[in-house]
C-alpha cells in the first residue's frame, strides 16, 4: 500500500524536514530535555481513509522520533531525590491529514519502544560526555515496552485574513503510552496565506506564496495517564515511577518563514509541572523543511 502511495506521489508535493528539540536553549536540563523528529510527508490524489472532494487536500506523513527526559538531578543515584523518573521514547508515527478551507483533521497511529532499547539515555551519556559537561546517572530508567498510541486532531480556523490567523485546536490521545485530551488556540500575526494553503498546518503546495508570522500559542491538556512518568497501565513496573499531575498548561511563540521550496522556524514551548514534585519547564524547537 505504502508502494502504491509513493508511486503516486511522483508527481505531487513532497517534503522532508528535520525538528530539533533541547531545554539547553533556555539554559536548561531536566525533565523533556531533547527531541530529534525526522519526517517525509506527500500530498495523496486518491481517498484514504476520508473521502477526497475538490476544496480538500488529503496528505500522508512518516515521523521517526526520539524524546529524552531525565528528573532535575542529574548526578544522584538515589530515586528519593527524583522528581520523575529517567525516560527514553523512540517511536514511529503515521498520519493521515485532511485539511479543507476553514478546518483540519489529523489522524495518527504511534509505535515506539521505551527503556534502554530507546537508545536515549546512550545518547545523551555519548552527547554529555563529548561535550564535557555533566553527564546524568541514568538510574531506574522506565523499564523496556513495546507501546501503541492512536492520536486525533482537529483544527478550526475561526478568523482568517492576509496578516492574522486565530485558531482553535482540540485533540486527544488514547494507548498504551498516553491518555489525553487537549484543547487550545494559535494567534498568527504576520504575512499569511489562506488557512488551506498556509504551513501553520503544514499544507503541502509548491506554488504557493512566502509567508512569514509570529504566532502565540496556549493549551490546556488533561491527563488520564503518562507511562513515560507512571509506568504502564497495570501498575506493576518495578523501578522507579512517580504520580502525574492531571490539568497541565502549555504556551508557545514562534517565529516562521516558509518559501516554495524552504520552511524555517523557531520556537519556545513553556510546560506547567507534569508531576508532583517537579516544576514548569521551557525548552527551544527549530524545524528545517525541505518541499520537492
Amino acid at each position: 500500500m505504502i508502494n502504491a502511495f509513493v508511486v503516486n506521489s511522483q508527481d505531487l508535493n513532497n517534503r522532508l524536514s528535520l525538528t530539533i528539540e533541547n531545554d539547553k536553549w533556555a539554559l536548561l536540563d531536566q525533565y523533556y530535555t531533547n527531541g530529534l523528529f525526522i519526517s517525509y510527508a506527500f500530498s495523496l490524489e486518491t481517498n484514504f481513509l476520508f473521502f477526497k472532494t475538490e476544496n480538500q487536500k488529503l496528505q500522508i506523513e512518516f515521523v521517526l522520533l526520539q524524546q529524552t527526559y531525565t528528573p532535575s538531578n542529574l548526578t544522584s543515584t538515589n530515586v528519593l531525590d527524583y522528581d520523575r523518573p529517567y525516560a527514553g521514547w523512540l517511536g514511529f508515527t503515521s498520519r493521515v491529514h485532511s485539511v479543507k478551507q476553514k478546518q483540519a483533521i489529523i489522524l495518527g497511529v504511534e509505535i515506539g519502544l521505551t527503556g534502554e532499547q530507546s537508545g536515549a539515555g546512550d545518547l545523551q551519556t555519548w552527547w554529555h560526555n563529548l561535550l564535557d559537561i555533566e553527564v546524568p546517572k541514568w538510574e531506574q530508567e522506565i523499564g523496556n515496552k513495546f507501546l501503541v498510541n492512536l492520536n486525533a486532531k482537529y483544527v478550526y480556523n475561526l478568523i482568517s485574513s492576509k496578516y492574522s490567523a486565530f485558531d482553535y485546536k482540540i485533540e486527544t490521545a488514547l494507548g498504551l503510552k498516553d491518555i489525553n485530551i487537549a484543547t487550545g488556540f494559535d494567534f498568527a500575526l504576520g504575512k499569511l496565506n489562506r488557512f488551506d494553503d498556509t504551513s501553520r498546518i503544514g499544507v503541502l503546495k509548491t506554488n504557493s506564496s512566502n509567508e512569514f508570522y509570529g504566532i502565540l500559542g496556549a493549551n490546556y491538556k488533561y491527563v488520564l495517564h503518562n507511562t513515560l512518568i507512571q509506568g504502564d497501565l497495570n501498575n506493576n513496573d518495578t523501578l522507579y515511577t512517580t504520580d502525574i499531575i492531571n490539568h497541565v498548561l502549555s504556551a508557545k511563540t514562534g517565529l516562521y518563514y516558509k518559501s516554495k521550496r524552504h520552511l524555517i522556524s523557531l520556537e519556545y514551548h513553556f510546560i506547567s509541572k507534569e508531576s508532583p514534585r517537579a516544576y514548569g519547564q521551557i525548552y527551544g524547537s527549530m524545524t528545517y523543511a525541505y518541499n520537492f
